[in-house]
């Protein structure tokens, strides 16, 4: 009948309501959530340098300066820094990982205007100087090793003014910006220990856990030490024959 018809008709109204009233306030929180995230990590990818991997990640959402966005970045967890871009493999990488904006990196003049250094990571005594000539050198505790990288990679017009700190665009290329300026991402790193790099590279059987610079080396029989550097069996011949020799002088003075 016309009555029964109406009825079904209502129903169907009442529920095809209630179906757009739930979509609507699911679609609501989700872009609320959006909104309102703190920090949105777009991916992770590992990269090997040779003397050490770095593990990178693009951080997103909200807008920053430079000291902000690297406090952003340690806030990560264990490990995590501002990245670099010290090779070639580095910046194809991060390229895999960028949005369609620039981003910061872990480059600034902090020591001396006109004087560019990576201020985080493994790399020590980088010159990132007018003309884009550079060299970063390795860090390595134990003295072992001398490796540098030569990658230069700022954009041909760069830097331009000595505005402090660096952004990187789509393609990995620098430019020198104001630090204080606010843009949406930061490239952030984190680098594994790893024997050689942080346990004595002599001590092969170690093992290494953690993260730069927080690492823990557990050595193998007869090595100790934080680093697993000192030999305890070379420790305990030297100290065995001092002991004997002071028994003989002990010996020698009683004759």
């Amino acid at each position: 009948s016309f009555c029964t018809l109406l009825k079904i008709e209502s129903k169907i109204y009442q529920m095809a309501s209630i179906i757009l009233s739930t979509l609507t306030a699911a679609t609501t929180v989700f872009f609320l959530s959006i909104a309102f995230l703190p920090s949105l990590a777009l991916a992770d990818v590992t990269v090997d340098h040779g003397p050490y991997e770095s593990e990178y990640r693009i951080l997103g959402a909200p807008s920053t300066n430079f000291p902000t966005s690297r406090s952003r970045c340690q806030s990560e967890g264990p490990g995590w820094d501002i990245g670099t871009i010290p090779t070639e493999a580095a910046s194809d990488a991060v390229q895999g990982l960028t949005p369609s904006e620039r981003f910061w990196v872990g480059v600034n003049e902090e020591a001396a205007v006109g004087t560019w250094a990576f201020v985080a990571g493994r790399l020590q005594n980088l010159t990132y100087s007018t003309g884009a000539t550079c060299e970063s050198r390795v860090y390595d505790p134990f003295g072992v090793t001398s490796t540098t990288f030569d990658y230069c990679n700022w954009h041909s017009s760069e830097p331009s003014g000595n505005e402090g700190c660096v952004a990187a665009g789509t393609d990995a290329v620098f430019n020198d910006i104001p630090c204080g300026t606010a843009i949406n991402f930061a490239l952030c790193e984190r680098s594994p220990c790893k024997i050689g790099a942080d346990c004595h590279p002599n001590n092969t059987d170690s093992v290494s856990s953690g993260y730069y610079p927080d690492c823990t080396c557990t050595c193998k029989a007869g090595f100790t030490g934080d680093q697993c550097v000192t030999d305890s069996s070379a420790t305990f011949q030297y100290t065995g024959a001092c002991v004997l020799f002071a028994l003989a002088t002990l010996v020698g003075c009683m004759m």
